[in-house]
């Protein structure tokens, strides 16, 4: 704890491991998987690298709550005020490192352009990407924002918000499905499609991850303190060794089953081992985590540079290797740099804008106070 606050290492260390996973997921479709020379244990974990993206979603679901939802922060914040700061957490870096993306391809059409900056799906189909915007890891960002737009919306109901969140999502991913005659299912890329493309990414079955986030905070705020040391470490041993059982067995692809709900015990795990002081996390691994959403947005661009410069073919093992070291190295640099100089000052901007509102309702909220005072 600090200054009262939960810092989360462990959650930001495992933010790290989701978006490094992404990554070399990517790196090895890049450089073609079937022509690969690393070994082959190697190349089938990457390539289940792409389950990174359960992973954040289950994560942003739980910071999400335990930051902004009433009852868990001092006195949770306003729908003006949550918005503001999401707006100015992921949308400047987004759309920055989308124009450098179009620098490189000038051609692109501009409507896949004005929609993908305005985090809307280029499609109805193709789930769960529902086309492929500017910056193609920029699909999962439009879950996000909806998301933020759906939890931002909830905080207007103050306590009563997380009814009035999971009550939307058994409309949306329960009710209208069945309603419109759809069959229900798990499986994120068969979902149904509607004719306007937001409805068919609103019914997606991947936003369930979100959810899941949010109950293993209201989980983790009710355990934290009845969990001993020891059946701390039972629980955290076993919630890890639940998650690669899974990751074992499971296929390449996004499945809220075998990956987003052993991601989620794995989460409240770690967020419990950490309250307990069972786990300290390594200074790096935290700022890896605090970068991690540079590393997710600019990887492509050091893909991008690094597969114009590389020769066609795969080479031997150990230089495919460091050739897979390099996107590493380069990313973490082009996102220490983009979280420095462009996610940070905007993030503080947000705040500032976010504390001179509320101020604003101070001084109107006191005003009001006076004359009220005056005029009896």
């Amino acid at each position: 704890m600090q200054g009262g606050k939960q810092t989360f290492e462990g959650i930001q260390a495992l933010r790290a491991i989701a978006a490094l996973a992404v990554v070399l997921f990517h790196t090895l479709s890049t450089f073609d998987q079937s022509r690969s020379n690393l070994p082959h244990w190697i190349n089938a974990a990457i390539q289940k690298g792409d389950v990174g993206v359960d992973l954040f979603f289950v994560i942003s679901g739980f910071v999400i709550t335990l930051s902004a939802m009433p009852g868990f922060g001092r006195d949770g914040e306003s729908s003006l005020a949550f918005l503001i700061k999401r707006f100015f957490r992921i949308a400047p870096a987004y759309w920055a490192v989308s124009i450098v993306y179009i620098y490189y391809f000038p051609h692109i059409d501009s409507h896949q352009i004005a929609k993908s900056l305005a985090f809307y799906p280029l499609r109805g189909d193709q789930a769960p990407y529902y086309g492929v915007p500017v910056l193609y890891v920029g699909w999962s960002l439009v879950y996000e924002v909806y998301f933020y737009l759906v939890f931002g919306a909830s905080l207007t109901f103050g306590r009563r918000a997380i009814f009035s969140v999971l009550l939307y999502f058994v409309a949306t991913l329960i009710i209208a499905p069945v309603l419109a005659g759809n069959t229900l299912s798990f499986s994120t890329g068969e979902a149904s499609y509607y004719r306007h493309a937001y409805f068919s990414m609103a019914t997606n079955p991947i936003i369930t991850e979100f959810l899941y986030g949010v109950g293993v905070a209201y989980l983790y705020r009710a355990m934290r303190e009845r969990f001993n040391r020891k059946w701390l470490r039972v629980f955290l041993s076993a919630s890890v060794g639940l998650t690669l059982a899974c990751l074992a067995v499971s296929h390449s692809g996004f499945d809220i089953v075998r990956h987003g709900l052993p991601f989620s015990a794995l989460v409240l795990a770690v967020a419990l081992a950490e309250h307990g002081g069972l786990i300290r996390m390594p200074r790096f691994a935290v700022y890896l985590g605090e970068i991690s959403y540079g590393i997710y947005l600019v990887h492509p661009v050091a893909l991008l540079f690094l597969a114009r410069t590389r020769p066609l073919s795969n080479g031997p093992a150990h230089i495919e290797a460091i050739e897979y070291m390099l996107v590493v190295v380069m990313t973490i640099f082009l996102a220490s740099k983009l979280h420095r100089y462009l996610e940070l000052p905007c993030i503080d901007l947000g705040r500032k804008l976010v504390g001179r509102f509320a101020a604003n309702e101070r001084r109107v909220t006191v005003a009001s106070a006076l004359k009220a005072a005056i005029d009896e």
